[in-house]
């Protein structure tokens, strides 16, 4: 390094990868109530809010698990504009959102999702939605499936 050389390249470490153990249980199923279905809404948004409060609504889930989303999101907060198409403001790599899955049955493999929205207090006045990405595993032939859950709008004032 004083001399300004350029070292020859070291041996490359070995990737242990595939030596790893995992205690994580795998996901066998993803079931659903009677009467819904992947992505429905079970508790909804209300009409209006205020910069600075939060926004929630809850939706029938698959366990994350199924797909790691690397890359993507599980959810989104959209923004409409004076075109009326729906444009993604935040994800769940924003501070303000919060991505909540809870296991509601064990046997049936049942369970719910929560988005949680923190509005900024510069989050520009309009038209929103919460929008919820999902995946969800087949019992019998353990295929995954994505499905998408969409709130109704709601204004922020």
């Amino acid at each position: 390094m004083i001399k300004n050389t350029k070292l020859p390249a070291g041996p490359k470490p070995k990737l242990l990868l595939d030596d790893q153990l995992s205690f994580v249980t795998p996901v066998i199923y993803d079931g659903k109530p009677i009467g819904k279905e992947f992505g429905d809404v079970l508790t909804d948004v209300v009409a209006d809010y205020k910069r600075n409060t939060t926004v929630s609504a809850t939706f029938q889930a698959g366990n994350p698990r199924n797909n790691l989303k690397t890359g993507a999101t599980f959810l989104s907060v959209d923004y409409q504009d004076d075109n009326e198409k729906w444009i993604q403001r935040y994800t769940d790599a924003d501070w303000s959102t919060k991505f909540i899955w809870k296991r509601t049955s064990t046997i049936l493999g049942q369970s719910e999702v929560t988005i949680e929205w923190t509005i900024p207090s510069d989050a520009p006045i309009g038209t929103y939605r919460l929008k919820y990405y999902g995946d969800h595993k087949q019992a019998v032939t353990e295929t995954v499936h994505s499905f998408e859950g969409v709130s109704s709008s709601f204004k922020v004032h």
